[in-house]
């Protein structure tokens, strides 16, 4: 699958996802609440890196990648940045845009 492909078929996910479709307020609490929640989504995704590095030592994150080592943090990595690309992709279409752009 095409990385365009991939972005239009996001894009597309989030529109019918959006919980906050019916605000479209574009004030800076709206956007403030965006930003928060991505620093927070990174974060969570950071905190889960930095647990795994310090248990595996980096020796085995291809394992970790794969889902080998830890299928229940894997999952728990991929919903966070999940997550992360939803709050970013809200911050670029309030800005007016989208991702494919």
């Amino acid at each position: 699958m095409s990385k365009s492909k991939v972005i239009r078929e996001y894009t597309e996910f989030h529109r019918k996802t959006d919980w906050t479709h019916h605000r479209h307020e574009h004030n800076a609490p709206e956007l403030s609440h965006y930003f928060h929640g991505l620093c927070g989504e990174a974060g969570e995704a950071a905190e889960i890196f930095k647990k795994v590095t310090r248990v595996t030592g980096y020796f085995d994150m291809n394992g970790f990648r794969d889902g080998i080592e830890g299928p229940e943090i894997h999952t728990q990595m991929i919903k966070g940045l999940g997550d992360v690309l939803w709050y970013f992709n809200k911050i670029v279409v309030w800005f007016g845009t989208d991702i494919e752009t």
